[in-house]
């Protein structure tokens, strides 16, 4: 195995600039939980899964993800709306979990 320089995540593809999925997810948890939220890692995960746009599951099994390019910036900006601003995460997805329907939303609908 080859050593890892700062931003860069080895991969069964190679290097891969970016930064790790489990330390992009530690750090959103780190900002929403410090926010006060009450949900912090719930938040985080489906956040995160939403930018990547793969499912929780294979945000938490897949350990080869990478966040990278304008995915850092999207992600950046989803926890600072739901740390700061405290907008819901169904805001922010534009999807909320009913049973087993997945619902678009937004603010006129909660």
């Amino acid at each position: 195995m080859s050593a890892k320089v700062k931003g860069e995540v080895s991969s069964s593809r190679g290097v891969v600039r970016g930064t790790a999925v489990r330390d992009a997810l530690d750090g959103a948890i780190t900002a929403i939980a410090a926010a006060g939220c009450e949900t912090p890692r719930l938040d985080a995960e489906l956040l995160l899964a939403h930018v990547l746009g793969i499912s929780r599951e294979r945000l938490l099994t897949d350990r080869d993800l990478v966040v990278a390019g304008p995915e850092v910036r999207a992600v950046q900006n989803a926890v600072r709306r739901r740390a700061v601003e405290r907008e819901p995460v169904a805001y922010i997805t534009g999807t909320r979990a009913f049973r087993r329907l997945q619902l678009a939303v937004d603010r006129r609908d909660l």
